[in-house]
């Protein structure tokens, strides 16, 4: 709706929203919880709540005065003065951030997910209907893609409001129970925990997030530098930009699997079975290898017609496609975290995720300024193929025997060869039969279809027939194998 530019103004500043994001919903409200989930009596849990907010507000609303203080010259950073009011705009999130965290936190704590699930449904729904009504009235009104981008960059705030009148209908009460002064438990104690586990787990919430702000950060100087004017730079970053939006839809599979099966890890190391634990942590490692490369080739496979059915054109490809890898990528990362995590190996964590963000942010302007945005795709795969190398203790050879074979990444290929080849030729016979020469956006769509239905089919297919995985492996998926044990109760291996 606003085109390359409008999307350009918006995911420049969206890191900011990215990293109040993951205070309020996929980091500190985790902490929180394992922390409450150490307490027994309600009184004390209570205690460790409040003593929490207390801490919250005055990090959050300090971050906030910082950004609001400070936009004019993060905006000159970022190389476009203009973006200053929507950085203002994104950063009222944080003047939430405790409100929503330790609400989630506390909930989540006493293993109750329905508050959380309800408000992140809610908060969604209004913060993408805000953002399309913004698009839809600035555009008839003749706004600039800044003033479109700054209500777009507000709607954050106003769907945090709705999260918060969902959660703290319930939450108010605990608040304003009263506790008696035994229970006081200490905020030096619950502050150093949040600066040293929070934190940790914040930073791997939002790596992608963090490597996107390098990105605002660096790409349109290097652009620039790169021998294009202000507006090409601009319009560029917003087609490299989609980009970011294809890999978070590429991850939601990958990590449903990864929350799905290590529940199940984790259960074996608190029982002492070792054994269990090795084989278990080598086929789901295995499952998730497999999963994500295979999404990411999926997607670059359909790349010219996502990109149109999404955005209209199909520029960047080569860009577009070196930055999906990234779901791979990501994948293996956030499985090897969650499994370094369980053994408490925060350490080698915190190690591998500095390095990469290292990496990323002294490279990028120079990748950016050679190379154009191919640079800053390139050097984001860099940076996490560097926290994959420092999570698997500095070996190749243990990435390589930590997930699988040569002999299945042999099968594998092959399989994803085939999937390939099963979307060329579907793109192709829909071409011909449908008479397409060109496709618009709604053609686009049904390629779209057509060429996943018929890639998936021909995975499946060649996966079973190369056995690329034992009947044994998939029954360790969690509802796959209550399906295989009803449609195939006598199958083999």
């Amino acid at each position: 709706m606003v085109g390359n530019e409008g999307f350009y103004v918006y995911q420049q500043v969206y890191p900011i929203y990215g990293i109040a994001m993951t205070l309020a919903l996929s980091g500190v409200p985790v902490f929180i919880s394992r922390v409450i989930a150490e307490y027994d009596e309600p009184a004390e849990r209570i205690m460790v709540a409040r003593r929490l907010f207390s801490i919250l507000l005055v990090v959050a609303w300090g971050l906030f005065a910082g950004l609001q203080l400070f936009a004019p010259q993060l905006a000159s950073v970022m190389g476009d003065g203009g973006l200053t009011a929507e950085i203002r705009a994104a950063t009222w999130l944080f003047v939430l951030v405790p409100f929503l965290a330790v609400s989630r936190g506390y909930f989540q704590g006493q293993l109750d997910m329905v508050p959380t699930s309800q408000s992140q449904l809610a908060e969604q729904v209004v913060r993408v209907g805000v953002i399309l009504f913004a698009a839809y009235y600035g555009m008839q009104k003749g706004w600039s893609v800044y003033q479109i981008g700054t209500l777009a960059m507000f709607s954050a705030t106003i769907a945090g409001l709705m999260a918060i009148l969902i959660l703290w209908r319930r939450f108010l009460p605990v608040m304003f129970m009263k506790v008696s002064r035994q229970h006081l438990i200490s905020s030096m104690q619950l502050l150093k925990r949040l600066a040293s586990e929070g934190l940790l787990i914040c930073l791997v919430a939002a790596v992608l997030v963090l490597l996107q702000l390098v990105d605002s950060l660096t790409v349109v100087d290097g652009l620039r530098q790169f021998g294009l004017s202000f507006d090409a730079a601009k319009n560029v970053k917003g087609i490299y930009d989609r980009a970011q939006t294809l890999v978070q839809l590429g991850l939601v599979f990958s990590v449903a699997l990864s929350t799905t099966l290590l529940p199940g890890l984790v259960a074996t190391i608190q029982k002492g079975e070792h054994q269990r634990f090795q084989y278990l942590n080598r086929l789901f490692q295995k499952l998730n290898f497999a999963l994500a490369l295979t999404i990411s080739i999926g997607l670059i496979s359909v790349l010219s017609e996502m990109n149109t059915f999404l955005f209209g054109d199909a520029k960047l490809p080569i860009a577009i496609s070196l930055y999906l890898l990234n779901v791979w990528l990501m994948a293996l990362i956030t499985m090897k975290n969650s499994i370094l995590q369980s053994l408490n190996q925060q350490r080698r964590v915190a190690v591998a995720v500095i390095s990469g963000l290292v990496i990323k942010s002294l490279l990028n302007s120079v990748a950016v300024a050679q190379f154009g945005v191919i640079g800053a795709a390139v050097m984001t795969n860099l940076a996490l193929v560097c926290m994959l190398f420092v999570m698997y203790g500095g070996e190749v050879k243990h990435i390589v025997a930590n997930t699988a074979n040569w002999w299945f990444v042999g099968k594998l290929v092959v399989a994803l060869v085939g999937m390939v080849g099963g979307v060329l030729i579907a793109k192709h016979t829909t071409m011909v039969l449908c008479h397409f020469t060109t496709f618009s956006r709604g053609q686009a769509l049904v390629l779209v279809a057509v060429e996943s239905l018929v890639g998936a089919f021909v995975f499946v297919g060649l996966s079973i027939w190369l056995k690329l995985f034992t009947k044994t492996e998939l029954q360790t998926i969690p509802y796959l194998s209550t399906w295989l044990e009803k449609y195939r109760p006598h199958g083999g291996k």
